[in-house]
């Protein structure tokens, strides 16, 4: 029970330290990253995007990275995309008998 604890601690304070750093970090990657960037809700777009091998992560890619422009929210977008990837780790790893 302890161990379970102390684990959503740990998770807990990752997650603020990722929130804390994407907001406040002196590179500003995400702000100019934003602006070079044009998200449509068009169809065409999106058949633009799906042409290609990989278009539909391309196109979740620019769809998350138009947060971006709003520091605080591009900071909880990547903290969520890194969280939902540790979270299906832990799960797989479970699953398989592994951590």
């Amino acid at each position: 029970m302890k161990y379970r604890k102390s684990k959503y601690v740990l998770f807990l304070f990752a997650v603020f330290l990722l929130v804390w750093y994407g907001k406040y970090n002196r590179f500003f990657v995400l702000d100019y990253h934003e602006q070079i960037q044009l998200f449509r809700f068009d169809y065409f777009y999106l058949l633009s995007y799906l042409k290609c091998a990989g278009g539909l992560s391309r196109y979740l890619g620019s769809f998350l990275t138009q947060f971006y422009y709003y520091p605080l929210a591009g900071a909880f977008v990547i903290t969520l995309v890194v969280v939902a990837i540790y979270l299906l780790f832990d799960a797989i790893c479970k699953k398989k008998g592994g951590i």
